[in-house]
């Protein structure tokens, strides 16, 4: 399922992530500078999205890094967000074989195209285990395209997460309009771990 927000703009971005009210503000703040958006719940709807957009491809991609199964649990042994955008910047040196299999699976013949395509784009993971990850499997996170914003309140600066979002965009020359992302969080309940936003 996928929610698409569609202005009269030249940039557009995909996000992926499975828990719609963790990416509400930063939709809130697309909308408000009037940059198009299309949220995913899944790595493989956001793989064919990415499959039929070499072309015209998104700006960025904001990733969550661990998605639910059916059953309610974080599966393993299956690509991640982290994967994949290891896999979306071509990253060869780390690929396993269930890499491979999620390539051959969900890009196919069109790899070639995306990793093109997608060469000088922001992949940014907006989780709030990437950075502990990143302890574990520096590897993962070395390639220049791949940034992390660590999903929680707030950060060392004491000003909300997608404040980081906006900067690392704002590098590659997507800027916005201001946003008070404390002042829409208080105003829409979702202060839930905000410390000392009310």
């Amino acid at each position: 399922m996928s929610r698409i927000h569609t202005v009269k703009k030249k940039l557009e971005i995909l996000i992926v992530d499975d828990e719609p009210e963790n990416v509400e503000p930063l939709e809130a703040c697309f909308k408000q500078s009037k940059i198009r958006f299309c949220t995913v719940n899944s790595l493989e709807e956001a793989a064919e999205r990415l499959r039929r957009r070499t072309e015209i491809p998104y700006c960025t991609i904001i990733l969550d890094n661990h998605f639910i199964d059916d059953s309610g649990v974080y599966p393993e042994g299956i690509v991640d967000g982290v994967d994949f955008a290891n896999i979306v910047a071509g990253n060869r040196a780390v690929f396993t074989p269930v890499y491979l299999r999620f390539i051959d699976e969900h890009f196919g013949k069109k790899y070639k195209r995306v990793i093109n395509a997608y060469a000088d784009k922001p992949l940014i993971i907006f989780s709030g285990s990437a950075a502990t990850e990143r302890l574990n499997r520096p590897d993962l996170f070395t390639h220049r395209n791949i940034a992390i914003v660590t999903k929680m309140a707030d950060n060392l600066r004491g000003s909300p997460c997608e404040e980081d979002i906006v900067d690392i965009l704002g590098d590659y020359g997507i800027h916005f309009k201001p946003f008070d992302f404390k002042d829409y969080k208080v105003r829409n309940s979702l202060t839930d771990g905000v410390r000392d936003y009310a």
